[in-house]
């Protein structure tokens, strides 16, 4: 059999909503348009509700002349895309009745918790027709779908990634011994906090990234090399790594 090659002009990222605080879910969509953008293809975000701070953060990606970002279905009358990212069960009308009349393009649900209700399959069986891939977070999602009635041979693991422009620019210097912190987190665990005090107390400059913290903004490479070490979880925890700063995931 011959290698397909393929590699698709227009894409659409559907979920269900594009505008809470920073979080992982919100910076995979970011990372797979800013991806698309940068090879020039042509990229629609449909969301049921869009809105700042990460509508901001997606109309500031480069590239973002060739991004549309949709929050009415009845808006996407196209349905030529030649790849389609389904999260939240979300999908625009227009796409929905045309896979029922015989519509025909590459779809990836994405399944990016094991444990938040919207994550889980609607119909498994119609997810299972549809879909050419199905993306999990993580193994224990993939186990999770697989008991909800996914296909376990169209299940792959899609690992978290890092753009190339979280490490092409910065480069980490830090100290010899620890004087500043990041703490990038929107579920500040109570023991944390408790750590906060002790190491602000101990003259360890401490800045809480996220939901709750005294800072809330999209990480970059800029951001995080401005500190000697790093305590997170999900997405931060690999721009630590690429970047090569020392990393604590809690």
């Amino acid at each position: 059999m011959s290698k397909v090659n393929f590699f698709p002009r227009k894409v659409l990222i559907s979920t269900g909503e594009l505008f809470r605080y920073i979080h992982g879910a919100n910076m995979v969509f970011l990372e797979l348009a800013e991806y698309f953008l940068s090879k020039d293809c042509e990229v629609v975000i449909y969301a049921n509700l869009a809105l700042p701070p990460m509508l901001d953060e997606a109309l500031r990606l480069p590239g973002a002349e060739k991004l549309s970002i949709i929050d009415d279905p009845d808006k996407i009358v196209d349905d030529d895309f030649d790849l389609i990212f389904m999260h939240d069960n979300t999908l625009p009308d227009n796409i929905v009745k045309g896979l029922s009349e015989g519509l025909r393009t590459r779809i990836v649900p994405l399944h990016l918790s094991p444990i938040v209700p919207i994550e889980m399959p609607l119909f498994a069986g119609v997810e299972n027709s549809i879909a050419d891939v199905i993306a999990c977070v993580s193994e224990e999602s993939a186990e999770e779908m697989i008991g909800r009635g996914l296909d376990r041979k169209k299940l792959w693991v899609m690992e978290n990634f890092v753009p190339i422009s979280i490490h092409d620019t910065y480069k980490y210097k830090g100290n010899d011994t620890l004087q500043s912190l990041a703490i990038v987190t929107n579920h500040l665990p109570k023991e944390l906090e408790g750590v906060i005090k002790l190491l602000r107390k101990s003259g360890i400059q401490v800045d809480h990234f996220g939901a709750g913290g005294n800072k809330l903004v999209k990480i970059s490479a800029e951001i995080l090399t401005q500190y000697d070490a790093v305590m997170s979880i999900g997405k931060t925890v690999q721009y630590a790594l690429s970047l090569g700063i020392p990393v604590y995931l809690y």
